[in-house]
């Protein structure tokens, strides 16, 4: 049925390399559109095995050479990227040029891949529809990117991620005001034969599938569903499986799906002599007669944009085990509906599934409610409902032409895009106040004392806002010590059972240093880790004695900052004056007085030890 004011011709644009989820989710949403009333157009890459997933689908396809493929070129602004980003706008520009679409909807498997359609949107006039599919960190990207974004935010593109743990890293990674990113969350109603199987039914199938996999009739067996890949993390589950071998002698593992990594897993069972425990399945079409029949399903995944596999699980009251990374989370709030474990934690998952195995009425129980929790908030009416909404917020905010200038323009004489505006980011995001680049930028004692008054002035509200937040919730934690840099290399040395808050101590020039807060939240083995930066402060005074505490490194990076100074702590501490305290010691002194760290720890070139300062900062 034709709904009003919906735009009735809709370019779907798949810029993708791969067949994965993001374009499994066009296949899902094209019945949908057509039922609006609006007539798609779906735009390919020019990659075969993609060409061959649409075929099948009776819909207007073009085939066009928009994939991007990601590289090291896309981090730095250089010619290459300049050009990579220009024969996809071209193409763009083109495909809609020639056939006219009232509105576009651009399909993102990653965060970047689709910048040059947008751009090609923005120069016809055309509404358009971004989705992000995958942003599970912040993501690196060159200064010209993040400007590009959030230029075309300003002229009314939309942003849209598929869960608002992905929302929040999208706007961390491209600089767009959070408020100006939307969650569209995906839904999973499944028609099967296996839903709502009763008693007799389920027992019927049931012995059919251990029959056929050679199991016995009082199997426990736990399932998981997806690509044999880095992201999906299934050691997590290989050596939870080893460790459980024997106090579980009837519990097995089913794995369907393919991968790079297949091989390489199969491998690590044989070594660990559990192959007879590990059941590796391949691709299965009838992967809702496992979910039925299956006692347990397990998501260890890294990250996920939003995690269908568990919604898909939901739906057929199995009891579920999930990592909270990314998206996880949204789907089970709280243990009254899943377990939930850190990434790299086997040992607690092992205890799940122990505790799952002898106590299945309790999460039958869990089970039960979350697929009620989620036939509320992603159930196909909800989706349908929330499509309608997003296409008619693209009529409604149309691209606004006028107002709006562009980061890049394209050079009709070369076909080219080329860089008209300075990339000045600081407009967009606050980093405090700008610090001199050396001593000699302030050339009187006068002009010094001018400086830094201004930089109290304004950031000490800022820092002391900033420091009760971080120790509101980090109060209590194990504290690592860290001057100057560290290799992350330094944590395939050790596997960290606990959450630890990082404090790097960083000098930037002769009269400021730099505290950093990173939190390390799971490390394990072979996995280098990049804690997030919390907050950086700065510290802005002359310092003394700072020699004697450690050397520093000069820091190259950009961070957000915030600015103190001891002229202002000494007042807010109520320091003796009697005891000399330099900018570091006082600050340091304010960390440990608001988190109160139960130990603290030291990294030292390549291991971490318990600092002599243990009782004291």
């Amino acid at each position: 049925m034709s709904i009003p004011n919906l735009p009735k011709k809709i370019a779907i644009f798949i810029p993708s390399s791969a067949v994965g989820g993001a374009e499994h989710y066009v296949k899902n949403i094209l019945s949908l559109i057509e039922s609006f009333g609006c007539k798609p157009t779906l735009i390919l890459p020019k990659n075969q095995q993609l060409i061959d997933f649409f075929s099948e689908l009776p819909v207007a396809q073009l085939i066009a050479d928009i994939a991007w493929i990601g590289g090291a070129e896309d981090l730095s602004v250089g010619q290459t990227y300049l050009n990579k980003l220009s024969q996809q706008y071209s193409e763009a520009h083109k495909v809609l040029t020639s056939i006219q679409p009232d509105c576009v909807f651009i399909n993102l498997p990653w965060v970047d891949f689709g910048l040059g359609i947008t751009l090609a949107c923005h120069e016809l006039s055309i509404s358009n529809i971004n989705l992000v599919h995958l942003c599970p960190w912040k993501v690196k990207l060159n200064d010209l990117t993040k400007q590009i974004f959030q230029d075309l935010v300003a002229a009314n593109s939309r942003f849209y991620t598929v869960s608002n743990d992905n929302r929040i890293q999208l706007s961390l990674s491209t600089g767009i005001d959070i408020d100006l990113i939307q969650v569209f969350y995906n839904s999973r109603d499944v028609e099967s034969q296996y839903i709502g199987l009763n008693s007799k039914e389920y027992k019927l199938h049931r012995v059919e599938l251990l029959d056929e996999l050679g199991l016995p009739l009082n199997s426990f067996l736990s399932l998981s569903v997806g690509r044999f890949s880095h992201q999906k993390n299934f050691l997590d589950i290989v050596t939870a499986c080893s460790a459980l071998q024997n106090k579980l002698p009837n519990y097995y593992h089913l794995f369907l799906g393919e991968g790079e990594l297949k091989d390489y897993y199969q491998q690590i069972a044989f070594d660990l002599g559990i192959s007879d425990k590990l059941k590796f399945l391949g691709y299965r079409k009838d992967v809702d007669r496992f979910l039925s029949l299956s006692d347990l399903f397990i998501s260890s995944s890294l990250y996920e944009g939003l995690a269908l596999s568990i919604l898909e699980a939901a739906q057929y009251n199995c009891p579920i085990i999930a990592t909270n990374s990314s998206s996880a989370q949204e789907i089970i709030p709280s243990s009254d509906y899943g377990l939930l474990y850190n990434s790299g934690q086997y040992y607690l998952l092992q205890q799940y599934i122990e505790f799952t195995y002898f106590n299945p009425d309790q999460m039958m129980h869990k089970a039960k409610k979350l697929k009620a929790l989620c036939q509320e908030n992603f159930s196909l009416k909800k989706f349908t409902n929330d499509l309608q909404n997003v296409l008619l917020d693209a009529v409604h905010n149309p691209i606004n032409t006028q107002g709006a200038s562009i980061a890049v323009v394209c050079d009709r004489t070369t076909n080219r895009l080329k860089i008209i505006k300075p990339l000045d980011l600081i407009n967009y995001k606050y980093y405090g106040l700008a610090l001199p680049k050396s001593d000699s930028d302030i050339s009187s004692d006068l002009s010094s004392k001018h400086y830094y008054h201004q930089v109290l002035d304004n950031n000490f509200d800022q820092y002391l806002h900033a420091l009760y937040k971080l120790a509101k919730v980090f109060s209590g934690y194990k504290m690592m010590l860290c001057f100057g840099s560290f290799s992350t290399n330094i944590f395939r040395k050790y596997y960290l059972k606990q959450q630890y808050l990082l404090l790097i101590l960083n000098q930037q020039t002769s009269n400021t240093c730099t505290l950093s807060f990173h939190h390390i939240n799971h490390t394990y083995w072979g996995q280098d880790i990049e804690p997030d930066c919390l907050a950086k402060f700065t510290i802005v005074d002359p310092m003394a004695n700072l020699s004697e505490l450690k050397e520093f490194s000069t820091s190259s990076s950009v961070e957000n900052y915030y600015s103190t100074s001891k002229i202002l702590l000494d007042s807010y501490l109520k320091l003796p004056h009697s005891k000399k305290y330099n900018n570091l010691s006082v600050n340091l002194k304010m960390v440990e007085n608001l988190f109160q760290p139960s130990e603290y720890l030291m990294i030292d070139q390549e291991h971490i030890v318990k600092s002599s300062t243990s009782h004291s900062i």
